[in-house]
């Protein structure tokens, strides 16, 4: 949390510092703060999120929905991200696929994989989404074509405030996350009796999979 909080601060302190900047020189500053704030705001949900969870105090909200259906609608809510980096985004055909999960906690899992993929996928890369039943279970699957992870800091990366930027290529601008994100997509699948793993990872690429119950899941309070 300290880095938006300083760029906040430094960015106030320079624009109260000159005397005269115009329109544009205040409309700019004010960019920054606002998306800084933004961040800022991402990262406290995240860290409320991750508390109320680790206090069993985050009851699932347990629908009927069509699993298949929501993932194309995340594919969709991504698209934009990838057309600013010319990536290519594929969702392979998935037959129905009907499930009894809380579906705003799948929504932000899924959202929060195709936002890394996305990230960590160079221009003009390919992110593919596949979403598959295999007997008594969804698996749905996440590809990029970004550099991959390191094998050494694989075991590591669903740890909280773990990142990777370093061994994986991200935009300039993208300013970074708190390495929270993998952390609650980890959580949310097993809140639904399920689990998220990292399948693959090479020079070519990584794969996260999610592995949910095709049955329906319990209306109980996770933890």
């Amino acid at each position: 949390m300290r880095t938006p909080v300083a760029i906040l601060c430094g960015e106030a302190e320079v624009t109260l510092a000159q005397e005269k900047r115009s329109e544009q020189e205040y409309r700019e500053s004010l960019r920054i703060l606002g998306d800084e704030a933004k961040r800022l705001k991402h990262i406290v949900e995240d860290l409320f999120t991750l508390t109320r969870a680790d206090a069993g105090q985050y009851p699932l909200q347990p629908l009927d929905f069509y699993l298949d259906e929501l993932v194309g609608e995340c594919v969709h809510s991504a698209r934009t991200l990838a057309l600013a980096k010319k990536i290519s985004l594929n969702f392979e055909e998935a037959s129905e696929s009907p499930i009894r999960a809380d579906e705003s906690l799948l929504r932000r899992m899924i959202l929060n994989l195709l936002d890394n993929a996305i990230k960590y996928t160079p221009d003009g890369g390919c992110v593919t989404v596949i979403c598959r039943r295999a007997a008594d279970e969804y698996v749905l699957s996440i590809a990029d074509t970004g550099g991959g992870i390191p094998a050494d800091l694989q075991p590591r990366i669903f740890e909280r405030f773990f990142r990777v930027d370093k061994a994986r290529s991200r935009a300039e601008n993208d300013g970074g996350g708190a390495g929270l994100g993998l952390s609650i997509s980890r959580w949310i699948a097993e809140a639904h009796h399920g689990r998220l793993e990292l399948t693959s990872s090479n020079s070519g690429g990584s794969t996260f999979t999610a592995f949910l119950p095709a049955v329906p899941v319990p209306s109980v309070t996770s933890g």
